[in-house]
């Protein structure tokens, strides 16, 4: 698993690349680590405990990649194309996701905390035991993607569609519902309050 301590800047919540001293935005040569990364990402269909944090990634194709340990968290991600990949155990935690597809994408044990996910779509994904605990979510499609054991506690979600959607066991506690449509899920089967 990947290193989990902080960056030693004041004040910055980011994780250190593991094996350096900073995060990745307080690393001296920041283009350089992009590079690297981009370079991976080309080169290897699976990426170990690669640390994006801070960084802004904008029209980047992980498609079909296996993602397992990486953490996104405190990134802008933007346009990017997640479809078709596995994401064990990442982390996108106060992450901006804007305009990104994450369609037929297989999400287990990952964190979307605090996130911030607009017109992004999961639909067709298995999204198991993911938490999106505190995240507010807009225009999002989740439709025909299993959510099961999935968080969704003290969400805001706003014109999103979990149609067809497997939410047995998912946890809707104290989440905040605008036009949002279940039809043909088993909304039934989720869990509203504590019991």
């Amino acid at each position: 698993m990947f290193n989990r301590k902080l960056c030693p800047i004041p004040e910055c919540q980011n994780l250190r690349i593991p094996g350096e001293t900073n995060c990745p935005i307080h690393r001296s040569d920041q283009t350089g680590y992009k590079e690297f990364l981009l370079t991976q990402i080309q080169e290897c269909e699976t990426l170990n405990d690669l640390c994006f944090s801070g960084i802004s990634l904008s029209d980047w194709d992980l498609s079909g990649k296996q993602l397992i340990g990486c953490d996104f968290s405190n990134c802008q991600i933007e346009g990017c194309n997640f479809s078709s990949a596995t994401l064990m155990l990442c982390f996108f935690d106060f992450t901006v996701i804007e305009n990104t597809d994450f369609s037929g994408s297989h999400i287990m044990e990952s964190t979307f905390a605090a996130a911030k996910i607009s017109t992004t779509t999961f639909s067709g994904s298995d999204v198991v035991l993911t938490s999106f605990n505190g995240s507010t979510i807009n225009e999002c499609d989740f439709s025909a993607s299993d959510l099961m054991y999935s968080r969704f506690i003290n969400a805001q979600t706003r014109g999103v569609s979990f149609e067809d959607c497997n939410v047995k066991s998912t946890y809707f506690l104290n989440t905040r519902f605008e036009e949002v449509s279940f039809r043909y899920a088993n909304r039934e089967e989720a869990i509203y309050d504590r019991q």
